[in-house]
């Protein structure tokens, strides 16, 4: 595996050591920005209820937003390629 150091724009100094590592830091955060602007008000608690919302019924907030775009899924999931990495 190739190791790189990706500073990961905080302040705080850390790296992400590894290219599979960067890419899912960047996904995750990508993912959190999008909550940020879909959830009415974004906490930790109103992430947490969504998530939660998403594996008790199937769909996430991005699967309805997708649903009502009338565009169709993707036919795999990239998060989960990237999760298992």
């Amino acid at each position: 595996m190739k190791t790189s150091n990706f500073h990961n724009g905080s302040s705080d100094g850390r790296t992400t050591k590894t290219v599979s590592g960067a890419r899912r830091r960047t996904v995750l955060v990508s993912v959190l920005e999008s909550l940020r602007l879909h959830l009415p008000g974004f906490t930790h608690r109103s992430v947490q209820v969504d998530v939660m919302n998403w594996r008790s019924k199937g769909e996430s907030l991005f699967g309805r937003l997708l649903k009502s775009s009338g565009r169709a899924p993707p036919a795999t999931s990239r998060l989960q390629d990237l999760i298992s990495e």
